[in-house]
């Protein structure tokens, strides 16, 4: 008897890690899903991880540079296949020590900074598909909103998408979706301002039009701070309160109804579709 109550504890506690599991390999395939959207982006395309950021090597002209990018190629791609077999920690180190020698790091930002936030950044992707997925990513994330430079870094990395690029390169597209979800912590927080200058500025974009990774990014943006929100705050909205989430009446269509369905597929679990289509229509009048 004793026997079998050990064997099925031992069952117990395998099917408990097996959902563990799943669980953290479906939250990677949403996370991928959305990287990939951001990465389609024309602006973001990129022919080598190094490309423009190169500041010690002729790249074009010497076999020395060559070499060099060659060499980060085979470490980076070395990194991600030890990760996935639960030995980033040792591989890690190799792709940080690359980055921040080779990469011309942007003046409004100290480096300390943007290097330490990318160092996150790379540890949250590290983590996917493993067990300890989703306590890694929480600890990023208490590392963010306790840090007001980390968090002006990252909010500046949905502001500017040329920013994101010359300061995280070949991550600029995981840099933004993980500082979307660390700006809608805040919010849940109780800090919705670094999340609304964001908005903002991706609206401002939106007249010379937006690429699809853009346009995901102010989804995500708009629904996490309308998901932030009770359903009492839209009840009397304040008039302003488009002019605050930067709506106005000539923007694209296509981005008008970002902001609606965004706020739409906030409310309506909360009140219903009806009452959240009349919110919607009585906020965004158009």
């Amino acid at each position: 008897m004793l026997y079998l109550l050990r064997s099925l504890s031992m069952f117990n506690r395998k099917i408990a890690t097996a959902c563990l599991l799943v669980a953290s390999l479906a939250t990677s395939f949403g996370i991928q899903r959305a990287l990939e959207a951001r990465q389609a982006s024309p602006s973001s395309a990129s022919t080598s991880p190094l490309d423009d950021r190169v500041v010690d090597v002729d790249v074009e002209g010497s076999e020395e540079g060559r070499h060099a990018l060659e060499s980060a190629a085979a470490r980076t791609r070395e990194f991600q296949r030890n990760a996935l077999e639960g030995q980033a920690q040792i591989a890690a180190p190799l792709l940080l020590a690359v980055t921040p020698v080779t990469r011309a790091q942007p003046e409004r930002h100290d480096k300390a900074t943007v290097v330490a936030v990318e160092r996150n950044v790379v540890e949250m992707l590290a983590a996917q598909g493993l067990y300890n997925a989703e306590a890694t990513r929480e600890k990023q994330f208490d590392a963010f909103l306790t840090s007001p430079k980390k968090l002006a870094v990252l909010e500046d990395a949905l502001k500017d998408e040329t920013f994101a690029r010359s300061s995280f390169g070949k991550f600029q597209a995981e840099a933004r979706y993980f500082a979307s979800q660390a700006l809608q912590k805040a919010a849940r927080a109780g800090d919705d301002e670094p999340l609304l200058r964001a908005v903002n500025a991706i609206g401002r974009e939106a007249h010379a039009g937006l690429s699809e990774g853009r346009k995901q990014d102010l989804e995500e943006l708009l629904l996490g701070w309308a998901r932030s929100k009770s359903p009492e705050f839209f009840e009397n909205p304040s008039s302003d309160l488009p002019a605050t989430l930067g709506f106005d009446q000539t923007l694209p269509a296509d981005v008008r109804s970002i902001y609606k369905d965004s706020v739409y597929m906030a409310l309506y679990r909360k009140i219903g579709m009806d009452r959240a289509q009349q919110t919607v229509d009585r906020l965004f009048v158009t």
